[in-house]
């Protein structure tokens, strides 16, 4: 019996052990939070799944916002964007309903994202543009940097590169204020691609540089958003500088990415997982070229 189904079967015992509909739902929703953390993503999915549905029962909508947005992180996980986009959208309807502008940034943001992986940066740009609107009436600057990280790839997809380049610094500098610097790594590896796009290879080096003295003291990218990424931009700003690193970067990456592809039993999942994501479908390619 492989451990996504042993942790499927020990989650629903936990659940049927607690009386009320709620607490199933929590005790589900807590063993998909640590699913998701130890790489079992598909049997996270399906906790989730199963977390949602009780909580349409119990007519909890700040709880089936929040299990929506989950479901849409983990489709985009998988490399499902479509489905990320369709329950994010459905996350979004709760909570203008509920009046809640913390969670309607969150989840702009998100939306910001999975338009950008859908090639449709217009529509990143709109939702990233609204979700920082709100950060700043809410005066949230972690939720502002998200949103001017994502503004800025919207602006990169666009070739709108001066743009692009003050939407990652301002993101930069909120980072660095807010000492964050496994997040700041994320507008770091934009303006390494804004310097490449730019033709600015010292610029791009420079970049790649701090991404990786960071990790080479031992830094890591938890919290990131989409670290795979971080890791891509570093190699090609090192592979167009000739750096003597490029391969030994593409190999961290290259195992990191296989370690995450583990969790995946599902075949189909599995190959989307893969190759739908384009940073990683480039990382597999660079590493067999």
């Amino acid at each position: 019996m492989d451990s996504a189904r042993i942790y499927l079967e020990n989650a629903q015992k936990i659940a049927n052990q607690l009386g009320s509909l709620r607490g199933q739902a929590m005790a589900l929703t807590n063993l998909a939070l640590i699913l998701v953390g130890t790489g079992n993503i598909t049997a996270a999915r399906d906790l989730f799944q199963r977390a949602f549905n009780l909580t349409i029962q119990i007519g909890d909508r700040p709880k089936e916002a929040s299990l929506l947005i989950n479901q849409g992180y983990i489709a985009g996980l998988l490399g499902d964007f479509s489905a990320a986009r369709s329950y994010t959208e459905r996350a979004l309807r709760v909570v203008r309903e509920l009046g809640d502008s913390n969670g309607e940034a969150f989840v702009s943001i998100n939306l910001s994202s999975y338009a950008g992986r859908l090639d449709d940066p217009q529509g990143a740009k709109i939702n990233a543009q609204h979700g920082l609107s709100l950060a700043r009436k809410i005066g949230d600057p972690s939720l502002e940097a998200w949103a001017l990280t994502y503004l800025g790839n919207a602006d990169l997809e666009l070739a709108e590169l001066h743009e692009a380049e003050e939407s990652y610094l301002r993101a930069l500098e909120i980072r660095r204020r807010l000492n964050q610097p496994s997040l700041a790594c994320e507008p770091l590896a934009g303006l390494a691609r804004a310097a490449l796009l730019g033709g600015n290879l010292p610029e791009a080096e420079a970049y790649a540089a701090e991404i990786l003295g960071f990790l080479d003291s031992g830094g890591t990218l938890e919290g990131a958003d989409e670290p795979l990424r971080v890791y891509l931009s570093c190699i090609q700003a090192l592979q167009a500088c000739g750096s003597p690193r490029t391969r030994e970067i593409l190999g961290i990456a290259h195992t990191l990415l296989l370690q995450q592809a583990a969790g995946i039993a599902d075949p189909a999942i599995h190959s989307s997982f893969l190759q739908d994501i384009p940073y990683h479908r480039e990382i597999l390619r660079l590493w067999d070229s």
